[in-house]
């Protein structure tokens, strides 16, 4: 609530975060990485803002994982 975030966040219930990258090529890498090795729900490419980065949102539920991927990086 104190960041304005949606309550039916998975960041609410402690089941997501947010990965800041240090540059888009490095972002790239570690997208694809997660996406090979890593279980999750969402593996998200969420935009840079004007004012910063793009950067890496990652959920993870503790069942009926959907591997859902926004964009597909590695296709592009």
């Amino acid at each position: 609530r104190a960041v304005g975030g949606s309550p039916t966040s998975n960041h609410i219930s402690g089941c997501a975060a947010d990965i800041r990258i240090p540059d888009i090529p490095t972002g790239r890498e570690w997208f694809e990485w997660l996406q090979a090795h890593v279980p999750f729900d969402e593996l998200i490419w969420e935009r840079a803002t004007p004012t910063g980065h793009p950067w890496i949102h990652v959920a993870l539920r503790p069942e009926t994982n959907r591997r859902r991927v926004i964009p597909d990086l590695v296709k592009q």
